[in-house]
């Protein structure tokens, strides 16, 4: 009986496990939970090389030199970025998009995102993952659940 009590406990704590990590959770897991400072988020992100190899092979782009520079100015500039990003289905049209706008810093939920917003859009929130400096920049490619998303890291800080 102790045997079989031991054995529920380890099956439950693997389905949860399981659970959380084929949800999309597990990545979120990551994010920023204490306000960081808007300093340490100023430079230019480029992808991390799982990032750049999902925009090459499953994407279909041409090429994954892709760049978010934050500005101290309150500005944000995007470079060659897939337009994945931005059509909330997560679809390749293998087109390459650069856009600007402003950006602030906003708790959303229990986690910390850059708010970015132009006069074309609707804001669009970029999720921080890190508990400290250098932060990255969390991008969810379409569904949440579905696991498939981008992440930049800091190159250069100004």
């Amino acid at each position: 009986m102790k045997t079989i009590l031991q054995f529920g406990k380890i099956f439950l704590g693997l389905a949860i496990l399981f659970l959380i990590a084929g949800c999309g959770v597990w990545q979120e897991l990551h994010f920023t939970k204490n306000k960081p400072k808007e300093s340490d988020l100023i430079g230019a992100y480029e992808p991390d090389a799982k990032t750049k190899k999902l925009i090459l092979k499953d994407g279909g782009y041409p090429f994954a030199n892709c760049k978010i520079k934050v500005d101290a100015n309150s500005k944000i500039e995007f470079t060659n970025m897939p337009d994945w990003w931005q059509g909330g289905f997560g679809e390749s049209h293998k087109q390459l998009i650069s856009t600007n706008g402003t950006w602030n810093l906003e708790k959303v939920e229990d986690c910390w995102q850059i708010v970015w917003s132009d006069n074309k859009t609707f804001d669009f929130n970029l999720h921080l993952m890190g508990q400290k400096s250098p932060y990255k920049i969390f991008i969810y490619i379409g569904d949440p659940d579905s696991d498939i998303f981008m992440i930049f890291e800091r190159t250069t800080s100004q």
